[in-house]
């Protein structure tokens, strides 16, 4: 550097020369130019005096490195100084430095001195090469955050400059050199980032207000060779951590407040220590020791001044000479050097002081002490020891020279854990069941966390398996001795292909555990189907469903030796099964089924088209004569007229027919028993008629109903049309003992029913359900369990249920009948027997579900609620295992829908006591298409009608207020339809006719 530029003065920077205006610096420019002319111009540049650089800026000199103030090596710059000399200070010129500082990618030198204004770029940050930053006489305050993030800087020299922000921010760790001298606003405590900066080697805080006691923390920096703390406010004495300077060369702590003595350690420091102390408040003698110490007149910072020796007995000056021994008394003070005898020999007030012996703490009493919380003392005091052999002070079973065992601890403190000591072999029990893994081992004296010293353990994640196991039958070695369910029972499994809990007797395994797909019980005859199995209930379907060797037993009602669904004539015995016709329908069940005996049936003008009643409609067009439908089934009662009505069909021309209607009430197979011809025409009639059909009291269950239609005069035989022209067809019907209703599905209806292993899904059916087609099968010798679902169209009440079954078969339902009943808000479960001597056949079961009690009469309807009738076939089988594969889940209680809450319960048992009184009429009826709806009674707000025809087809719906409105059928055929009002008070029916 061109130390002649270090400080430029106004006398020499009074001239500029001319710059031209047309120059321009080759292509291209220096690297660092740039950087150069943008801190130039950010730094008042015209008014520097520096020649080279107005060159620069005018691109008359475009070689930076022939700049003043700036040192070059290799072509780059490497140094750089911004520095106002005497005389120009007072300009106070404002300096930024500028984002393109970056740009100087080899700086290692920058000064910034002599009353400049400092404005920092944090680009600054980006110069990785910077080792030195010098500040001096900074105007600005000096924020050492805007010079965070320089990684490299070693040495650090602010002076004369007011300080702003913390010294902790400037993060610098790998200083080596520090100067902070004569700063304003420096915070009088040393900064922790600097007492913890191992790398310094010299450190000089100086006149900067620093207050308070010396740092013991000095001490712990490993390569300190300078301390100077002068020209601060320290008070206090020097710290017992001082007596140890690890690699102190220089200790300058003159002009502060600091008192007490002189530490007798500072004569084993380096003998070329050198320290000063002047104006100071010391007293004392010098320790004796500092003789060690070799004190020349070359030692410029020795400078001593304290109590006990005065200034006329020795030159503190620059020209000492001699020994410490010269200077300890001048004769008139008594200063020797203190030691162990209860005497002040260094006349400090002090008795012992500094002197004797150092003693280490013996924390845990077991004779052996460490280099922590060291004492000097003349005489040992308690809980002390005069060595530093204990590495752990914590535990009285560790020190120097005690016996070595396995604890995973240096018990003798010679560096080495359990050496010399056997080692074992310890397995890891990763599932805590006693026993390790042969696989995953560790030699050592002590078991470590988690291993211990037996293995054998073939599977250590799971704790059930071990040497100690008892072998399951698992398909598992559970005892780790290399077998699998060794030593157990072995059983024989079937193979349950169709998953009815049956398996095939002919596809077995022997083993001690079933294997998938293979149960305990054999027995099923067909184990691809899991309707057959032992447990089946026997079925008249030609298969042997319960696997007992027998096929349809039970199903012989006329004991002929042929199940009822083979014999083509069920009733009447006929083993041989003659069927002279080839109907299909046997010989002895002529008098019925086909009507072999009429000679001359004929279809040529006329035969039956329709035959039609609720829920029923068969339009059988021409059959030639006959027609055996006993496969369709209508509904009949006992207590209310059941309307067929019957069609006519014609080739050509119609013509009115006479009709005839029989029923075998008491089936011996034939219509002649009194009674039984139900209805007949007067005399021939066109069109659709209708037949009011209603069953003798005391019938119940299925029947054949015979319909016969002829041109001429009706005929009293059923198995003839008088004149031949006609037709015959014969039907099923089944037997109710009586019909009743559920007023008003609004609230609630029954939604599913479960008996035994046989589910109804029914829903809601507006008032009232029958199904003759999937017939109940119970088995009389089996408890039945029963589940009962309601449904709700909003919050659940309390439903009260009542089952009858015909027990007697007499057609009606009396209350030892009464199988079943039971309350509740959701699904209703249990169960019923049938009584001792129970028969077997076909017969009727009703269920009604009733708001808030119990109906109790099965034949009359009531207001809130649902009825659903079923036909029951009752068999009786000799199986015990009958309910063993039940899905038991359909008989588990469940709530259906939330509770209602007591006002609404209140509501609806204030409309039940009020009650709905209401009654319906229509005229005229019948009527060609339009009816006149009359409703009287309580009529308290609007409802809801629908039409339906006979075969129970909705043909029609809408809505009304008041108590009378006109519905018209103009557009819908002649016959018969059944008229539905209701709203959430009730449901009222009506039959209408339109002709």
């Amino acid at each position: 550097m061109k130390k002649s530029c270090f400080i430029l003065t106004a006398l020499l920077c009074s001239f500029l020369t001319t710059i031209r205006s047309d120059a321009q610096c080759p292509q291209p420019l220096h690297p660092d130019y740039n950087a150069l002319i943008a801190l130039y111009n950010n730094g008042d540049g015209p008014n520097w005096p520096v020649t080279e650089w107005h060159e620069g800026a005018a691109g008359n000199n475009c070689d930076p490195c022939t700049w003043e103030l700036i040192e070059c090596e290799n072509g780059r710059v490497t140094g750089l100084e911004i520095f106002y000399g005497p005389g120009v200070s007072f300009f106070a010129p404002q300096v930024s430095i500028p984002d393109e500082i970056s740009e100087l990618t080899e700086l290692r030198y920058l000064r910034l001195a002599g009353g400049i204004t400092l404005s920092v770029s944090p680009e600054i940050a980006n110069l990785s090469n910077l080792r030195y930053l010098y500040i001096d006489r900074e105007f600005g305050s000096l924020n050492f955050a805007d010079y965070a993030g320089a990684p490299n800087i070693k040495r650090l020299d602010i002076r004369q400059t007011t300080l702003s922000g913390n010294l902790d921010s400037f993060g610098y760790l790998s200083l080596d050199t520090l100067v902070i001298d004569n700063c304003d606003n420096m915070d009088p405590v040393i900064p922790n980032s600097i007492l913890t900066m191992n790398s310094l080697i010299s450190a000089a805080i100086v006149n900067s207000g620093i207050q308070g006691t010396l740092e013991p923390e000095w001490t712990n920096l490993p390569n300190l060779k300078l301390l100077d703390l002068r020209f601060n406010e320290y008070s206090g004495s020097i710290p017992f951590e001082w007596n140890t300077f690890p690699n102190l060369d220089f200790l300058l702590i003159a002009d502060n407040q600091i008192d007490g003595v002189i530490p007798e350690g500072w004569g084993n420091f380096n003998p070329n220590f050198i320290f000063s102390i002047r104006n100071n408040n010391f007293t004392g003698c010098y320790p004796s020791s500092l003789n060690n110490l070799n004190i020349t007149s070359d030692n410029l910072f020795f400078t001593i001044d304290i109590g006990q020796i005065p200034p006329t007995a020795v030159d503190l000056g620059n020209n000492f000479d001699g020994t410490w021994a010269d200077f300890v008394d001048n004769g008139t003070n008594t200063c020797g050097p203190e030691i162990c005898d209860g005497i002040d020999n260094d006349n400090n007030l002090l008795i012992d002081d500094n002197v004797g012996s150092i003693w280490f703490a013996d924390n845990d009493g077991d004779g052996f002490g460490t280099t922590s919380s060291p004492l000097l003392a003349c005489v040992q005091p308690a809980g002390y020891v005069s060595n530093t052999l204990d590495c752990d002070d914590s535990n009285p079973n560790v020190f120097f020279g005690n016996t070595e065992i396995c604890d995973g601890i240096d018990n003798n403190c010679d560096g080495l854990i359990d050496e010399g000591l056997s080692n074992l072999t310890w397995y890891l029990d990763n599932d805590g069941d006693g026993y390790g893994d042969d696989s995953n081992t560790i030699t050592n004296c002590l078991a470590p966390i988690g291993y211990i010293a037996i293995g054998g353990d073939c599977n250590d994640s799971d704790s059930s398996i071990n040497p100690d196991a008892i072998e399951l039958c698992d398909g598992i070695d559970n005892n780790c001795d290399g077998q699998i369910d060794e030593g157990l029972s072995i059983f024989t499994w079937y193979l349950d292909n169709d998953g009815d809990g049956f398996g095939d007797d002919t596809n077995t395994v022997s083993n001690c555990q079933a294997p998938p797909g293979y149960i305990a019980i054999g027995g099923d005859c067909d184990d691809n189907n899991s309707a057959i199995n032992t447990d089946a209930i026997e079925i008249c379907d030609g298969i042997d469903n319960n696997c007992d060797g027998q096929i349809d037993e039970g199903f012989d009602a006329d004991n002929d030796g042929i199940a009822d669904c083979a014999d083509n004539c069920p009733d009447t015995p006929n083993n041989d099964q003659t069927d002279s016709d080839g109907d299909g329908l046997g010989d002895a069940c002529s008098s019925i089924g086909n009507c072999q005996n009429i000679p001359n049936n004929s279809t040529e003008f006329e035969f039956i088209n329709r035959v039609q009643t609720v829920g029923f409609d068969n339009q059988s067009g021409d059959d030639g004569g006959y027609a055996d439908y006993t496969n369709f089934t209508a509904v009949v009662y006992q207590d209310a007229f059941t309307p067929f009505l019957l069609t006519p069909g014609f080739t050509g021309q119609s013509y009115a027919e006479n009709w005839t209607v029989w029923i075998d009430w008491n089936q011996d197979n034939d219509f002649d028993d009194a009674g039984e011809l139900i209805f007949q025409t007067d005399e021939s009639e066109f069109g659709t008629v209708q037949a009011n059909i209603q069953a003798p009291i005391g019938q119940s269950g299925q029947r054949i109903m015979r319909i016969q239609m002829g041109f001429f005069t009706p005929s009293s035989d059923p198995c003839e049309t008088n004149g031949g022209e006609g037709e015959t067809e014969d039907y099923s019907i089944y037997v109710l003992p009586c019909f009743n209703i559920g007023g008003t599905t609004f609230f609630e209806y029954i939604d599913e029913v479960t008996f035994g292993g046989q589910t109804s899904s029914t829903g809601n059916n507006g008032g009232w359900y029958f199904d003759t087609s999937n017939p109940f099968v119970m088995d009389i010798n089996q408890s039945i369990p029963v589940s009962l679902v309601p449904g709700f169209n909003g919050s659940a009440y309390d439903e009260y249920w009542r089952v009858w079954i015909d027990l007697n078969f007499d057609g009606s339902y009396t209350n030892d009948e009464i199988v079943f009943e039971d309350n509740g808000t959701g699904s209703i479960t249990g169960s019923f027997d049938f009584p001792a001597g129970q028969g077997t056949g076909i017969t009727s079961m009703k269920i009604a579900m009733k708001w808030d009690e119990f109906q109790n009469d099965p034949c009359n309807s009531f207001a809130y609620g649902e009825v659903e009738d079923y036909v029951v076939h009752l068999v009786q089988t000799n199986s015990s295992h009958a309910n063993e594969h039940i899905d038991w889940t359909k008989f588990i209680e469940k709530e259906i829908a939330p509770l209602a809450n007591d006002d609404e319960v209140s509501e609806r048992k204030n409309k039940e006591e009020n009650g709905v009184y209401l009654s319906l009429k229509a005229y005229p009826n019948p009527s060609k298409g339009e009816f006149t709806i009359e409703l009287f009674g309580d009529i308290a707000k609007s409802y809801n009608y629908e039409v339906f025809d006979m075969s129970g087809r909705q043909v029609l719906s809408g809505s009304a207020a008041g108590n009378r409105f006109l519905l018209d059928l103009s557009s819908f055929e002649n016959g018969n339809y059944i008229l539905r009002i209701f709203n959430e008070n009730g449901t009222k029916h009506l039959n209408l006719s339109k002709i």
